[in-house]
């Protein structure tokens, strides 16, 4: 089963899976700049059964009424329905408290 949670940041789970997707990941500056961010920003983490990451998105909350989406990374494996589905319900099924918490 997949789960998609807020977690607190996690730069070892985004350098991870973007390193493990050369193709759309490939310039080193780019790839640590991520990494950096991923420091200062909440992220939702899918991740399997066996807690491996899958995929992660990172939010910057620019106003309080308004947030973005600096980063969205999931494992190749899990590209298109998987994980698509999950990503797309979010809102719907994080509960306000929890989804303004991980946008702080």
């Amino acid at each position: 089963m997949i789960s998609v949670a807020c977690e607190p940041a996690n730069p070892p789970v985004v350098e991870s899976l973007l390193r493990s997707l050369p193709a759309w990941f490939s310039i080193e500056d780019a790839i640590v700049e991520y990494v950096t961010a991923a420091a200062r920003l909440r992220a939702y983490v899918a991740r399997d059964g066996e807690d491996t990451p899958l995929g992660v998105l990172l939010v910057e909350r620019h106003f309080p009424g308004a947030a973005e989406v600096f980063l969205m990374a999931v494992d190749h494996a899990h590209h298109r329905p998987v994980l698509a589905a999950r990503w797309s319900v979010l809102p719907r099924t994080t509960s306000p408290p929890t989804a303004s918490a991980c946008c702080r």
